[in-house]
């Protein structure tokens, strides 16, 4: 099976290319959409601000995560406008979901849904991915708003605690 995103959550068949079950509910296109380590769990993100935990394959919606909850409500520094959710992806072993936007957040989400820990960025974080052995974070970041500088920046998991951290420089080939 696969799972692609769009204007909603679709599973397909491999081998046939049948749809096997679509998922609605969320109010704007799927930016990513992931399957469960277990299998049993679909995870999407969403142009909508959010992120859903659906039930797989009943397509029944188990969970959904605001991308604008804030551990801290005193926090003034979100952004004003359209903020989208790039992409939402499980840890290899389930325990975490991780999500990423123009919020210039990271967040950890426990598998339930709930908020964990967020971490601030400088600009928009447009990736995030963790290893294979779940040990670390990988995200890449614009430096503010209108640069077209990226950061790549590793954090470790669990403490999430920064590891190491590169520019990646653009140049611009426009005349």
């Amino acid at each position: 099976r696969l799972a692609s995103a769009g204007r909603y959550v679709k599973v397909w068949d491999a081998e046939t290319g049948d749809e096997l079950v679509s998922f609605k509910g969320h109010t704007r296109g799927v930016t990513s959409v992931i399957f469960s380590p277990d299998g049993k769990k679909l995870l999407s993100a969403s142009y909508d601000n959010t992120a859903r935990i659906w039930e797989f394959p009943q397509g029944k919606p188990l969970t959904l995560m605001d991308g604008t909850t804030r551990t801290d409500p005193e926090d003034k520094t979100r952004r004003k406008g359209v903020e989208w959710l790039h992409s939402a992806v499980y840890d290899p072993a389930g325990r975490y979901i991780m999500t990423v936007g123009d919020d210039h957040y990271l967040k950890i989400w426990g598998a339930d849904g709930s908020l964990q820990k967020e971490i601030a960025f400088n600009g928009p974080i447009s990736y995030a991915c963790f290893s294979s052995d779940g040990n670390y974070v990988l995200a890449l970041s614009k430096t503010s708003e209108v640069s077209l500088n990226r950061i790549l920046t590793v954090l470790s998991a669990g403490d999430w605690n920064l590891v190491n951290e590169w520019a990646l420089g653009m140049t611009s080939t426009m005349q």
